[in-house]
């Protein structure tokens, strides 16, 4: 096994996106060695490459194109393409105390050519929860005239042993999400788009929702 060191880690789509076009172009270089000699043999003689001095392995690396940003100079393209999704939300508001309940949430992305839906049904449901508890559960505590014990300036509630976090009953009871169809990506593999961030702000429909 081989270990790459101060590598970047499989997050934020990096697996699909970085990884995966990697691997893609390494098995197109791969299937172009042995077509010449695979096109004139059998299935029986094609196992027999390496007799015919072409080596069975290979290794490549993959670099976003066309993207950069000066940061001095406010020009240039960060992203190579953007994720876009819509959110409603219904909420029930209980008068006397406050409390709300999540009725229903219907959500809807862009990802292009989905690679596994069930995986990205499953990071939009949990980047949404993960959002309403940002957006109407956590309450951001500061050392001011109001939390006097803590540090002035410092923020307390900063992890989640010090706020409450999202659990299963802050789920909206009825929870629909779907991905649209017909809507390529060309500048990713397959097709796709990467999903891990995005859907967390979708989730400022429960908040919106409550105001009005």
């Amino acid at each position: 096994m081989h270990q790459v060191p101060n590598a970047s880690p499989t997050a934020a789509s990096a697996s699909s996106e970085m990884y995966g076009s990697a691997v893609l172009d390494a098995c197109k270089q791969m299937k172009a060695r042995m077509e010449p000699i695979a096109s004139k043999h059998t299935f029986a003689c094609k196992c027999m490459l390496h007799v015919a001095n072409r080596p069975l392995c290979t290794w490549n690396f993959f670099i976003k194109p066309d993207i950069g940003f000066d940061w001095g100079t406010g020009n240039g393209n960060p992203f190579s393409y953007f994720t876009i999704g819509v959110a409603f939300s219904k909420v029930e508001i209980d008068t006397l105390t406050g409390d709300f309940n999540r009725r229903r949430a219907d959500v809807i992305m862009d990802l292009g050519f989905s690679i596994n839906p069930a995986i990205d049904v499953g990071q939009i449901e949990g980047a949404f929860v993960q959002g309403l508890g940002w957006f109407a559960l956590e309450e951001l505590k500061w050392g001011d005239a109001a939390h006097k014990w803590v540090p002035a300036g410092c923020l307390y509630s900063c992890g989640p042993g010090s706020y409450k976090i999202s659990s299963v009953n802050d789920v909206p009871f009825n929870f629909n999400v779907s991905l649209l169809k017909g809507a390529p990506n060309d500048k990713a593999i397959h097709s796709s788009k990467g999903i891990p961030e995005p859907p967390i702000c979708l989730a400022s429909s429960v908040i919106f929702a409550i105001k009005d």
